[in-house]
């Protein structure tokens, strides 16, 4: 089943003022809450643009075989949207302008990646020689493109598209390339499977040096960079228990953990250095977190279930966050995370 592009309504939208409690040091940080739905059998919100604009996902039947993609306006108007051909589709950035990028599936279950024009044209284009598939992740607000595609012989190569659709291959290891995040100087952050086939992160410069680094020696994964070169990602240890890390510009990393035993991952990284991402607790539920500059690090909440999963996916230069919970259903639903002044009470 496909939806025409397009389709304007408004979602059903709960808003609320949540105080969460902030670790080391000890603070309170209010959020206003707004959480939405795009359709009835779920919807997840993976990216946000600096004026909070959001993209994502919705399912249109209950399994969710079949979804399209949305966007959510600062003042709560959604447009749906489909890719022609596809059965899936898969938004995963947002850049300042509402230029969209992600991923689709047509009915045969091949994966090709697409760019929405903030006119909502859009454009499907795969990466040179991708046999098996191209998942486009990153969108700059230049509209250069980072992701990666599948080769004949299923090894990952990372590629970069102009906004000219003009697509170079990047290989950084022997066994496999990621390209996560792309900021605005064109700078890349991007993970890479060495000969020992560990994962390593690596950073490509606007003028293509490739500086490589290791947090830890088993596994190190590069998620987000942010618009002055501060990466965030998780590493894991001899355990296999997940940590955050931050690595500054100057190479100098600095590790840090949620309140988790089992995993830390961090997700996203705005301009100040503001991180956000999930973590495993107690129960092995995924929960939100926030880390400020500083290293306070503030726990999210935002299912309305005590057990329901709480995932953060994006956070933009005004501390918006964007992502997706869960209902005692299994039914998964957008938020909006708005920071509010400091004892704030109302409900718009």
């Amino acid at each position: 089943m496909k939806r025409r592009t397009l389709a304007m309504f408004t979602a059903t939208t709960l808003f609320a003022v949540l105080g969460l409690t902030a670790q080391t040091p000890a603070q309170t940080t209010q959020y206003q809450v707004v959480t939405f739905d795009v359709s009835s059998y779920g919807t997840v919100a993976t990216s946000i643009n600096p004026a909070g604009v959001v993209t994502g996902q919705y399912c249109i039947d209950q399994l969710c075989g079949n979804s399209g993609g949305f966007v959510r306006a600062a003042d709560g108007t959604i447009t749906r949207f489909d890719v022609p051909g596809a059965v899936t589709v898969v938004p995963q950035s947002i850049n300042p302008g509402g230029e969209i990028t992600g991923t689709y599936v047509d009915p045969s279950r091949n994966i090709h990646g697409f760019v929405r024009a903030a006119d909502g044209t859009i454009t499907a284009f795969e990466a040179l020689g991708a046999g098996y598939g191209t998942d486009s992740v990153g969108i700059s607000p230049g509209g250069e493109i980072t992701g990666y595609y599948y080769g004949v012989n299923l090894v990952p190569h990372g590629f970069v598209r102009a906004a000219d659709g003009t697509i170079t291959r990047l290989d950084v290891g022997p066994n496999g390339t990621y390209l996560r995040s792309i900021n605005p100087g064109g700078e890349i952050a991007g993970t890479y499977i060495g000969v020992d086939l560990m994962w390593q992160g690596f950073v490509r410069a606007a003028d293509g040096t490739i500086t490589t680094f290791e947090v830890g020696p088993y596994g190190t994964d590069a998620a987000s960079i942010n618009p002055t070169g501060v990466i965030t990602g998780a590493y894991h240890d001899a355990s296999a228990v997940g940590h955050g890390y931050v690595r500054a510009a100057d190479g100098t990393i600095t590790t840090f953990d949620a309140p988790s035993l089992v995993a830390t991952e961090p997700q996203s990284i705005n301009p100040a250095g503001v991180i956000t991402g999930d973590y495993y607790d107690a129960n092995r539920n995924r929960q939100g977190f926030v880390r400020d500059a500083d290293g306070t690090i503030t726990t999210l909440h935002v299912s309305t279930y005590p057990l329901g999963s709480t995932n953060p996916l994006s956070i933009n230069a005004r501390g918006e966050i964007a992502g997706w919970s869960e209902d005692p259903n299994a039914t998964t639903h957008g938020f909006v995370l708005k920071p509010a002044e400091q004892g704030e009470s109302r409900k718009d």
